[in-house]
């Protein structure tokens, strides 16, 4: 259980890829969509290279963090992000019949040692919570920005 957690998530969103990826293109968007971060500032549109810096609430602490982005293109986004812990986020786009399949893959370097397993537990629930919370309103903001486009 300590050291590592890996979660995916899938949901479906009723509007075109570039609908989703406008979002995540834009860190300016981020606290509007991602319910821990609070502070988020970086190029827009991102590209591999970028980073964005800003301040998130995790576990009731406010921390510092910055994410680079690794990869950017019509299929999705991948980024390395550190926010009090080390995680590797990607999301995946494809289109389907009637929208786009969003991938969320997440995963994390825990602490270790005995207060860490201690951190892990909260941080598991945390971090679990945080993706479906965050890729819930990715999907909802995305087809409000476009109703009527399909992909």
């Amino acid at each position: 259980m300590p050291g590592r957690l890996e979660v995916t998530r899938c949901r479906r969103a009723h509007c075109a890829p570039d609908a989703v990826l406008r979002l995540l293109l834009g860190p300016e968007t981020w606290p509007q969509w991602q319910p821990e971060i609070e502070t988020a500032a970086g190029p827009s549109p991102l590209a591999p290279g970028d980073t964005v810096t800003g301040r998130a609430s995790m576990l009731g602490f406010a921390v510092h963090g910055h994410s680079t982005i690794r990869a950017a293109g019509p299929d999705g986004v991948s980024e390395e992000a550190v926010v009090g812990v080390r995680m590797a986020i990607r999301y995946e786009l494809r289109r389907d019949d009637g929208g786009t399949v969003v991938v969320h893959r997440l995963a994390a370097d825990l602490p270790r040692g005995p207060l860490g397993r201690v951190l892990s537990l909260f941080l598991r629930w945390s971090l679990r919570r945080m993706q479906r919370r965050a890729l819930d309103e990715l999907v909802a903001r995305a087809e409000r920005a476009e109703p009527e486009e399909r992909a």
